[in-house]
């Protein structure tokens, strides 16, 4: 659960992507991560376990050149940002962590209230990559 500073806890973090994995979602796509220690043990296995059930974990690489977690986990798949305009160009990074790049400054979004505004960061190009697209 988020705060209304649009913070949330470990606990709840761990608690609600738990609830995914096990309820088999195809695709789980976070646009968050924690820079804490204490939480990267929990957090790898979480991933791993997500990994070996076949469900498709993708997460936004931080936005800061600091160490944090999901993302940089090689069960996870992470995605950064381009500032290129056309929104269908993506990019595989072969040499991770962030392993694919998409659209991420100035993205058209929903916002509160029925209106759209434009946002810059890599949560707003994880959901946009091709790693985020279920497979048919």
């Amino acid at each position: 659960m988020l705060t209304d500073g649009r913070s949330g806890s470990g606990a709840a973090l761990l608690a609600g992507l738990g609830w995914a994995v096990d309820e088999g979602f195809d695709v789980i796509n976070l646009s968050l991560s924690t820079t804490r220690q204490e939480f990267q043990g929990p957090l790898q296995e979480l991933a791993d376990r997500a990994y070996f059930r076949r469900t498709m974990l993708v997460a936004a690489a931080h936005n800061m050149p600091v160490v944090s977690y999901p993302w940089t986990f090689s069960s996870v798949i992470s995605v950064a940002s381009h500032d290129e305009t056309d929104p269908l160009t993506y990019y595989y990074n072969p040499a991770p962590p962030a392993e694919f790049h998409a659209r991420g400054v100035r993205v058209p979004v929903a916002w509160p209230g029925g209106r759209r505004i434009r946002s810059t960061g890599n949560s707003f190009a994880a959901p946009t990559s091709p790693a985020s697209a279920p497979s048919s």
